[in-house]
């Protein structure tokens, strides 16, 4: 337990001097990264999900339920990197996006609320529901 405890004074430390990455970039570019990196974790999880749905991996109700869950959490996220100014720089977000704000608040919305169901049908082990 002791261990654990001068581990995290460490880690304060460190934080403390000012070593974090966030600090030391253009807010811009951190939130280009942050959505593209949110975006990864999804492909992440969706991945293995459509694998097992198009019956090229064997389905695994316990897997599925897994990712159907990381999923709806991570489904909130990239929306929240969208900042004012990031529709430039290293990004490939089309130009409708900003164009088209409340549309494509709408279709995020719908993100995270079908993410949310599937994981509410993954969790009931129905594979006939999601099949």
């Amino acid at each position: 337990m002791r261990f654990f405890h001068s581990g995290w004074r460490i880690s304060l430390a460190v934080l403390a001097l000012g070593f974090t990455p966030a600090q030391a970039g253009d807010p811009i570019e951190e939130a280009i990264t942050y959505r593209q990196s949110a975006y990864k974790m999804i492909v992440w999880h969706v991945k293995p999900m459509t694998a097992m749905v198009k019956g090229k991996a064997d389905w695994d109700a316990d897997a599925f339920n897994y990712h159907a869950k990381a999923l709806a959490k991570l489904s909130r996220f990239p929306i929240n990197g969208f900042i004012p100014g990031s529709d430039f720089g290293d990004t490939r977000a089309k130009e409708e996006i900003w164009e088209n704000w409340d549309d494509f608040q709408a279709k995020m919305n719908a993100l995270i609320e079908q993410s949310q169901a599937l994981a509410k049908i993954a969790a009931s082990d129905n594979q006939g529901a999601i099949t």
